[in-house]
């Protein structure tokens, strides 16, 4: 289980992007699904305040009650919008628009339901039925505590604007890439491919391919 913590010291659980596409990686044992709906991450901290998992304060929710939740209203950019504005909306988010992902206080609207051993191809295909009704994929919670995301690649353009070498055994090699995507600055910590490259420069522009960012704004 991989927990992050916030910088007041505040857990939180961060899923991995599963490689659906590799025969040899496979999620084991009871697992529980969910539906990952294309929302921002808002997480009380220890005073009670709501943070991004940056560690950054998001404004127009402590009227709301949760712990730990993903934050929707209709579409990604509707919700990013209202909550990077420090005006509040015209219309306030409400607990509608909470979708709790506590443990043993997951939002009922996002169960889908149990399954043992699943296969990439069954993954997949329950993937591609939620891509189809405008979720971002699913979540995957096995039986270590561990969650997994399952969700398409996404490809861009981007401009490298800065690279961080690796030390000790992984002196020599490239371990992140600071990309500028669309208005965003993006670390690229997880698997990336660079397609059709292999010498990756500087304000060099290329096709990327990714399952996971972190955002650092």
């Amino acid at each position: 289980m991989s927990i992050k913590l916030l910088d007041d010291g505040t857990r939180y659980t961060k899923a991995h992007a599963h490689d659906w596409e590799d025969p040899d990686c496979r999620i084991k044992g009871r697992c529980e699904l969910f539906i990952k709906i294309d929302g921002i991450r808002a997480i009380r901290n220890k005073s009670g305040s709501v943070w991004s998992r940056n560690s950054k304060p998001l404004p127009h929710l402590d009227h709301l009650q949760f712990r730990d939740a993903e934050i929707f209203r209709n579409s990604w950019n509707e919700t990013s919008s209202i909550l990077g504005r420090i005006d509040p909306p015209s219309i306030p988010l409400t607990q509608d628009n909470v979708y709790e992902l506590s443990d043993g206080a997951v939002d009922p609207r996002l169960y889908i339901g149990w399954c043992k051993d699943p296969s990439n191809e069954n993954l997949k295909a329950l993937m591609d039925k939620y891509l189809a009704l405008g979720h971002e994929g699913i979540i995957v919670r096995d039986a270590k505590g561990k969650w997994w995301k399952i969700v398409p690649y996404k490809y861009a353009d981007v401009k490298i604007t800065g690279m961080k070498e690796g030390t000790g055994a992984l002196k020599g090699m490239l371990i992140q890439c600071i990309l500028k995507l669309v208005f965003n600055e993006l670390a690229l910590t997880e698997k990336v491919w660079f397609l059709g490259s292999n010498n990756l420069i500087c304000d060099g522009v290329f096709t990327a391919a990714w399952r996971s960012i972190e955002n650092n704004s």
